[in-house]
């Protein structure tokens, strides 16, 4: 309850994949711009709490292998949405950044 005072956990939840796996692929990687010397260890944090998230079922199920920038814009269209999803949605230590490099970004923020 303490991660997501939002929700109602009446509901089912899925640990959802904010960046889906299905993009961690090498020919994915490679196409966002994730230069060569840098696709593994994109592909070995995958599954790293930095890229996980609780979502309930359905919106899970609709999302399915998305881009997170074109869900997030689907799902949040107004500054207000975007606003409340950031405060609902992510906790204060994850310091998000809508892009692609979020699971190293976060990954070199916990290091310091």
């Amino acid at each position: 309850m303490m991660l997501y005072p939002s929700l109602d956990y009446n509901n089912k939840f899925h640990i959802d994949h904010i960046y889906p796996k299905s993009k961690f692929t090498k020919t994915s990687l490679l196409k966002k711009g994730i230069t060569q010397d840098k696709v593994e260890e994109y592909m070995n944090h995958v599954n790293d709490i930095s890229n996980l998230q609780l979502l309930a079922a359905i919106p899970n199920i609709e999302k399915q292998d998305k881009d997170f920038e074109e869900w997030f814009a689907e799902t949040c269209p107004t500054d207000t949405d975007k606003i409340q999803y950031r405060k609902d949605k992510l906790s204060a230590g994850n310091a998000v950044q809508l892009r692609y490099v979020f699971t190293v970004c976060f990954r070199q923020k916990k290091k310091r």
